[in-house]
């Protein structure tokens, strides 16, 4: 069974330029493209064969959208930390989460799925410390064979570190077994909640495995007392007494940055190679020294622009990133310190902050190609080529619209796509050529 899908414009985000009046040929049986070019060359089509022909009138085909860090097991609380007191959001958070029932969090999980779903997101990157509940859920939703999570891991007991990285590594290996369609990583939390014996244990694991690590680092800065000034934030220790966790251990890390933290650990290890296999989320609060290593070693690097308002965190200094040419992509976090999943908004915003430094097609590579690139994946996803999984969204203009584009030149096309695209126009949403939305 074949489907050929007829657009008035395909963006494939690959080498290729955009395909005006193009086609999209799809083997249903494993859901991936076989062809895609101009209606022109659709000469070899046999008409009697088992083909589903889809004409979309006025239309725009761009590939789904990859949320490269979101945490579903979260839903809207509308709490907006005040600045310098994020400890005290972070505490509320968890407190309200653990009297949550499981049907609960069930559906909160399957609610948001569905708003990702909406907005054209076809691939996620999901961190979560609720992995079997999690594993259920996606497991049943059109992120199945479109998913990568990371089971959280905290631990700050030097002692334990070993009992903490194997009880890690057994539940990791336990759900592997029992959802054998997904795909697992562990995501140590933090370094100031993951120790430094237990941080090396995860960096050396994932080197072997092949694994990514998404770390979130640089989003607060109690971080940086803790590494900078060797100072425990008093809040930060009752937050720690609260989970009924050991406390940050400050021996050896006073005077380092984030990046040198980490550098340093995978230096006693006597492998700097280590550090290839992070994913750094947030990234906001760094220094020169920070971007060099980060660069050095071509680290990913994941934005949550809008959380990081929500959390009176400000945002990165993406100029200075474009500085030392590091490539970086997008993700939502969570609906907690987010109030949608809404990627076509939130590049809007990037590029009006950025002063245009961005381009509108620079943008909208850090939520197709380049995430596909940090995670691995772009033999299979973030764009539209062959043998790739036939993952994308199908826009539906006014008539008038498409006459318009079609008069624009490339750089002109992607600014107009940037400022005109919103979720309101999307008309249906594919994964692995099944029509989801």
């Amino acid at each position: 069974m074949y489907q050929l899908h007829l657009f008035n414009l395909i963006i494939p985000f690959n080498y290729q330029k955009p395909i005006y009046e193009g086609f999209i040929l799809i083997n249903t049986k494993n859901g991936k493209i076989i062809k895609i070019g101009s209606q022109n060359d659709v000469f070899f089509i046999n008409t009697s064969a088992d083909y589903e022909i889809y004409r979309h009138k006025n239309s725009i085909c761009l590939p789904g959208f990859i949320n490269n860090h979101i945490h579903l097991a979260y839903k809207n609380n509308y709490v907006i930390a005040k600045p310098n007191q994020q400890i005290e959001w972070l505490k509320n958070l968890i407190k309200t989460s653990r009297n949550w029932p499981e049907e609960d969090k069930q559906e909160i999980i399957k609610n948001n799925i569905q708003n990702c779903l909406k907005n054209g997101i076809t691939f996620i990157f999901e961190n979560t410390p609720f992995g079997k509940i999690t594993a259920t859920e996606i497991t049943k939703s059109p992120y199945k064979n479109n998913s990568l999570i990371g089971l959280e891991v905290f631990g700050n007991s030097e002692e334990q570190s070993q009992f903490i990285f194997e009880k890690a590594i057994d539940n990791l290996n336990q759900l592997e077994v029992e959802f054998k369609d997904l795909n697992f990583t562990l995501s140590p939390h933090s370094i100031y909640s993951v120790g430094s014996s237990l941080l090396k244990k995860l960096m050396q694991w994932a080197k072997t495995n092949n694994k990514i690590l998404a770390l979130h680092l640089a989003e607060f800065n109690f971080e940086l007392e803790l590494l900078e000034k060797n100072y425990l934030n008093p809040d930060l220790k009752e937050f720690f007494e609260f989970l009924q966790v050991s406390s940050p251990e400050l021996k050896n890390n006073s005077s380092q940055s984030t990046m040198q933290y980490l550098l340093n650990l995978a230096t006693e290890l006597e492998n700097t190679d280590l550090l290839k296999n992070f994913l750094l989320i947030h990234f906001i609060l760094t220094t020169d020294k920070d971007l060099e290593i980060a660069q050095r070693f071509g680290l990913g690097i994941v934005s949550c622009p809008q959380s990081n308002l929500f959390l009176q965190n400000g945002l990165p200094d993406y100029k200075n990133w474009l500085k030392y040419n590091l490539p970086f992509s997008f993700g939502t976090d969570s609906l907690a310190s987010n109030f949608d999943f809404d990627f076509l908004n939130q590049l809007k915003n990037i590029y009006w902050l950025l002063n245009c430094q961005l381009s509108a097609q620079n943008l909208f590579e850090t939520i197709t190609s380049i995430p596909a690139k940090q995670l691995k994946l772009e033999a299979e996803v973030g764009s539209l080529e062959e043998n790739k999984k036939a993952n994308f969204i199908h826009f539906e203009l006014k008539p008038e619209n498409i006459a318009e584009i079609k008069s624009l030149g490339e750089q002109d096309l992607y600014t107009w796509l940037l400022i005109n695209l919103n979720t309101n126009l999307i008309k249906q949403v594919f994964i692995e050529s099944k029509p989801i939305v």
